[in-house]
């Protein structure tokens, strides 16, 4: 485990600990991370003194934070410090996408509700829209499926009435024929 990896494991258990109380720590190359872990999610942000940190710097704190988190695309800002600041906000480990990957089945419908409407990853989020999109095309199968038969149940109708109507037709020719002669 690299050092990096040890110093946010430690930020990360404090910040457990202490929920809605930043953890706040500066690495040695002068880059300072902060953690604010929520009941939803957790708060990271990093800040340098002069200039943003770099797009490096960021992807090399999510590639060793303790648990896996999809790549997040951070907002940058100035803190309350007057440092120069990146942040976003990471999902916890319950919250699917961020340690485990998602295993079938489940739909977006079978969720729990934190998920259904709780702060997600992009890469949830994707898979959630996805699943949305398949399962609406789902019940529009199902719809197409009643309408066809129904359309079937309205055809043997018109079938049976068409058979009405000729035998009607018929009839009425030969008697038309008879009143001819």
């Amino acid at each position: 485990m690299s050092q990096l990896q040890v110093t946010l494991t430690r930020m990360l258990d404090d910040a457990s600990q202490r929920m809605q109380i930043p953890q706040n720590r500066k690495l040695q190359n002068g880059l300072h991370v902060s953690l604010i872990v929520y009941q939803k999610g957790v708060t990271l942000t990093i800040a340098r003194e002069k200039t943003y940190p770099s797009e490096q710097e960021w992807r090399t704190i999510l590639k060793h934070f303790p648990y896996y988190v999809p790549t997040q695309k951070p907002v940058k800002f100035m803190d309350d410090k007057q440092r120069f600041a990146m942040r976003a906000n990471l999902p916890t480990r319950q919250f699917p996408g961020a340690q485990t990957p998602i295993t079938p089945p489940w739909t977006p419908r079978s969720l729990p509700p934190t998920v259904q409407g709780g702060a997600t990853t992009e890469g949830t989020r994707t898979i959630i829209e996805f699943m949305e999109r398949v399962e609406s095309k789902i019940d529009k199968l199902q719809e197409l499926q009643t309408v066809t038969a129904e359309v079937k149940e309205i055809k043997a109708l018109m079938n049976k009435q068409e058979s009405r109507w000729k035998a009607l037709w018929r009839g009425l020719t030969q008697f038309m024929s008879l009143l001819k002669d």
